[in-house]
């Protein structure tokens, strides 16, 4: 059976105007057309138009969506569970979060102040100075707003286990730098590639030459070189060359 495009835009509850630009950008290409060139859409084109507006649900960018769904290897049930995973950690988050609510406004009812150490122990740790700094900079593109929608739905273990990846991450190079080990050594080249890994898992995906970008900027730039040369100064350049020969090295 086929559907056309106003039935599907009634039943979805989307415009018209949203379907045409879908299929104008390869996201959700009807499977056929009348004989006067009308879209008509399959019962699978509706499913894909569903897991379409699950990732908008979870404030996916459309150019990140596309990516997504456009890859040779999305596998269309798994994605369902990754999607069903991230509702649930946000749905988790907002349940602690309304929990800290309650809490306040009971001890505030009763005249009382919660303890510090409880206060704030929903939130993430973070530099809000650096973050500000970020959105001033950064706020418009692509990979900011994708780690920031990501972000949303983090919740402090999840925080906790970044913080950890990272420190092992950079106690790994830090000592390979330390050890005039050549930005080039497979060694280096593997944890260069972790890293990139790393940013793909927990804010935004990041190709190699993405990185070689992101690197590039990091080893140049006095608010990132202070964080990341704190403790082995040179630690960003170093990191910016490996980068580069792991992009040569595809």
């Amino acid at each position: 059976m086929s559907y056309k495009i106003g039935e599907v835009a009634k039943l979805a509850k989307v415009s018209v105007k949203t379907l045409h630009h879908y299929d104008a950008i390869g996201l959700l290409t009807p499977t056929g057309r009348t004989d006067t060139g009308y879209r008509l859409y399959s019962v699978f084109d509706l499913a894909r138009l569903q897991q379409i507006l699950f990732y908008r649900e979870l404030e996916f960018s459309l150019d990140t969506i596309h990516e997504i769904m456009t890859a040779p290897d999305f596998d269309e049930l798994q994605a369902l569970k990754d999607q069903k995973s991230m509702l649930e950690a946000r749905q988790n988050k907002l349940g602690d979060v309304i929990g800290l609510i309650d809490k306040t406004i009971n001890l505030k009812e009763e005249g009382s102040m919660m303890e510090l150490d409880e206060m704030f122990e929903v939130f993430p740790e973070i530099d809000k100075d650096m973050v500000a700094e970020e959105e001033r900079r950064w706020g418009n593109t692509e990979q900011h707003k994708e780690s920031m929608r990501r972000a949303r739905n983090y919740k402090k273990e999840d925080w906790e286990q970044m913080k950890k990846e990272r420190d092992v991450l950079y106690e790994e190079m830090k000592a390979l730098f330390n050890a005039d080990v050549p930005a080039d050594d497979p060694r280096v080249l593997d944890i260069v590639d972790q890293h990139r890994l790393m940013i793909e898992k927990w804010h935004y995906p990041c190709s190699k030459e993405f990185f070689v970008k992101l690197t590039e900027m990091t080893s140049s730039d006095e608010m990132y070189i202070k964080v990341i040369d704190e403790e082995c100064p040179g630690l960003a350049s170093y990191t910016f060359a490996a980068a580069k020969a792991l992009h040569t090295a595809e």
